[in-house]
Order: C-alpha cells, then structure tokens, then sequence
C-alpha cells in the first residue's frame, strides 16, 4: 500500500499469484494470469467501482462489460492478457519510487510471453504465513477501494505495520 497507487491492479496481481503458486510451475504465461486477475478485479468491480484513480480505462470498461454478461470469458482473457498487464508488472516491485529488494517474478513478456517466479516467491509459499497472505492482499485492496469510493485524502490514511 505504500507508494503512489493509482490502480488496485498490484493486489489483483498478488491474489493471483497467491492463487496460481499451487500449480508448482515457475512460468505462468499471461493467458494463463490473466484468468485469476480478471476474476479479481471483476468481483472488486461489484462493490466498488473505482479501481484506478483516471477517468477510464479500456481493460476495466471490459472486466464491467464480463460482469453484464456483455463480454464472453474468453474475449476478458484475451483484453487482460493484451491490456491489464501493462504496467502492473513493471510496477509490482517497485515501493516509494524505488525496487524492491526481493523480487518474486520476473518480466519475461517479451522473451517468453509471461512471467517466471523465483526462488523468493517458492520460498514465500513454502513459509508459514503463507496461508494468511491471501486475507492480507485483500483486506488492503478493501482499505484502498474504501477509501478511493470516500475519496479521501491521501495524507488522512496512515498505515503502520511492523517488520
């Protein structure tokens, strides 16, 4: 949560890597991200609407159009793969404008045409509060629909955590 958000797009990715860590596989291609991350976000869309700060977006307009019934399953997954990962790959590690250390995938759009998850992530999933992660990314990505549907102001939100 900490960072300039203007799109829920990083918990969506997080729940779906938490969702996907069982298949055992390092490579995911983005098709198959793209089913969990649209799944994601179009159950967020049900509640809370704004899921980034500008005033549209091409690959959201797409995840309300699936929950219409206005866009078959498989048009969502070939707009998310296209459209929904554009910049939440490159933006999941980064914190306050700068890299985090530890990096649980790596960009392999190009090369490969997906994502390849390292050894921090296995090791992540292999740990014991593995299990809780998924009540975390969501309980945070609540807290930021919350308070974008308030529109409040970002310096009356203040998170504390411990390390």
């Amino acid at each position: 949560m900490m960072g300039r958000n203007v799109a829920t797009y990083k918990f969506a990715l997080a729940a779906s890597l938490i969702e996907l860590s069982s298949t055992g596989s390092d490579f995911i291609p983005l098709e198959d991200l793209a089913v969990p991350f649209s799944k994601n976000l179009c159950e967020h869309l049900k509640y809370s609407d704004k899921q980034i700060t500008s005033p549209r977006s091409q690959f959201l307009e797409s995840c309300r159009k699936a929950n219409q019934g206005e866009v078959s399953s498989e048009e969502l997954i070939e707009t998310t793969a296209r459209l929904g990962f554009v910049n939440v790959i490159n933006a999941f590690h980064v914190v306050n404008e700068g890299d985090t250390p530890v990096r649980f995938f790596n960009d392999d759009r190009k090369t490969r045409g997906g994502i390849t998850l390292t050894d921090d992530f296995f090791y992540l999933a292999e740990g014991g509060q593995f299990s809780n992660l998924p009540q975390e990314v969501e309980a945070r990505w609540n807290l930021v629909d919350t308070a974008w549907g308030l529109d409040m102001a970002r310096n009356l939100l203040d998170i504390e955590y411990d390390l």
